[in-house]
């Protein structure tokens, strides 16, 4: 038998070519696979936060339970193969710009590579000094005077089906810039926000272009937007409906609603979806307010009515999201997107009590109770009464939404001027007793007598800009 140490120096005396050497084969014994060294690869070695990145490993100790981390976030673990191999995937989390270590661990094995958060594109602001909407009591200010505002629901200004899935009717850049710039200084505009909008479909990634579009737009032309983050009635545009779950826990967790949509377009969570876009517009003075849900709505399910616990829920829901947002951004106001009629949580007393949360700066009502009515409403979800609780609370109030189809009017005649003319009834009689602002809905490129569009030349446009506040 031919001890180790004897066959490295009958090798040597080989490899000096001295004759007459006996060669002997030795088989050394293998590396333990804990001192083999393990590699990471990426897809992607930067990009901004919501970019997908495919981990690559090798070289780890084989059939062996491991995690990875994006710095000091954990993103969740893996197996290694046999042979000592894995590959997993992660979202870029919000985080500050700059070279980030991504770390993977399997056994006694770890490797690291390191990738780039891109800071976004975002236009410079106008070279003024930024001027935000703040609230002061029951009333907003902007640049410290009193701002009132009318404005128009324009949810789908942010679609542009050349580049993501959308939402509604399709937009370009040109149609952007033409109802900004028809619009009255400082005019409110109400915008869908969803994390589908920042989707490009061609490539597959995450892409703000659009919305990046929607705000750079409104900064240039003077307008102030309310961005809606996410929409209570599911139905697509990249959302589900939200049942009374999905407010107490489910907000934290990743969207995957069984089509290839939605697994595909909303890899973040809502609650990592609000870190990423409030973290990128937090310095957009174009940005007036937040919105975390569209008509929120905690039912049991889609079908069903409302616990006991509802409203309770709901209000944890908003001092979380709400104190979320505040925590990334100082300089914008959130919107509770309420419509103020009787629903989970927003009936009566609950109403106010929601609007006590510090996570909610401005109150909203959708007034649909009747069109040929200027102060609509009963005693317990009346227009007045709404305003009424917000004296109490100190808050300010708007008309967040209002609807009137073009036959829906007085004299039962479809002309868009009799529209017009009960509009301006209900902000004659709305904005004296304590409403801020009022935006109808809907803005389109479309009209017809039989739906709520808005369009170009309408009416109800002139009155907006002109009205006198």
């Amino acid at each position: 038998m031919v001890k180790r140490k004897d066959a490295v120096s009958l090798a040597a005396r080989a490899t000096a070519g001295l004759a007459g050497v006996l060669f002997v084969a030795v088989s050394l014994p293998a590396l333990p696979a804990s001192a083999a060294t393990a590699v990471l690869s990426l897809s992607s070695t930067s990009g901004p936060v919501g970019t997908s990145v495919t981990v690559t490993g090798a070289g780890f100790p084989g059939r062996s339970a491991g995690s990875m981390s994006f710095g000091s976030i954990p993103e969740g673990s893996f197996t290694t193969s046999k042979t000592g191999g894995f590959s997993s995937s992660f979202t870029v989390p919000q985080t500050s710009s700059g070279s980030v270590t991504v770390e993977a661990t399997a056994g006694s094995g770890t490797a690291s590579s390191n990738f780039s958060v891109v800071a976004p594109a975002i236009a410079p602001p106008p070279t003024s000094a930024p001027s935000f909407v703040k609230a002061s009591g029951r009333q907003l200010t902007l640049d410290g005077a009193p701002y009132r505002f009318t404005g128009i629901n324009a949810p789908d200004l942010s679609t542009d089906y050349n580049v993501n899935y959308g939402c509604g009717e399709t937009n370009s850049p040109a149609d952007v810039t033409d109802l900004m710039s028809s619009l009255a200084p400082a005019s409110m505009v109400r915008v869908w926000a969803f994390q589908q909008i920042a989707w490009d479909k061609s490539t597959n990634k995450a892409d703000f272009a659009v919305l990046d579009r929607v705000v750079n737009t409104a900064a240039q032309t003077g307008q102030k937007l309310v961005l809606v983050l996410s929409h209570q009635w599911g139905g697509g545009c990249g959302e589900s409906y939200k049942t009374e779950g999905w407010y107490a826990t489910g907000y934290r967790q990743a969207l995957n609603d069984g089509t290839a949509l939605g697994a595909q377009t909303t890899p973040l969570s809502y609650w990592d979806w609000v870190r990423t876009i409030v973290a990128r517009y937090a310095a957009s003075p174009a940005v007036a307010m937040w919105e975390p849900v569209n008509e929120p709505n905690p039912t049991i399910s889609p079908s069903g009515g409302c616990s006991t616990t509802a409203a309770a829920t709901l209000r944890q829901f908003f001092d979380a999201v709400g104190g979320l947002i505040h925590s990334l951004d100082a300089n914008h106001l959130v919107s509770s997107g309420l419509q103020g009629s009787g629903q989970c949580g927003t009936a009566g007393v609950e109403y106010q009590t929601l609007h006590q949360s510090p996570g909610l700066d401005v109150a909203t009502v959708h007034d649909y109770y009747s069109p040929t009515v200027a102060m609509p409403g009963d005693q317990w979800n009346g227009v007045q009464v709404r305003i009424n609780q917000m004296t109490q609370d100190d808050k300010p109030i708007f008309v967040e939404e209002v609807g009137i189809n073009a036959s829906d009017t007085t004299a039962g005649l479809p002309t868009l001027a009799q529209r017009r003319d009960e509009i301006k009834a209900k902000m004659d009689a709305q904005i004296p007793a304590g409403m801020v602002g009022y935006t109808p809905w809907t803005w389109s490129h479309t009209v017809s007598a039989s739906n709520y569009n808005i369009s170009t030349g309408d009416p109800t446009l002139t009155l907006l800009h002109g009205y006198v506040l």
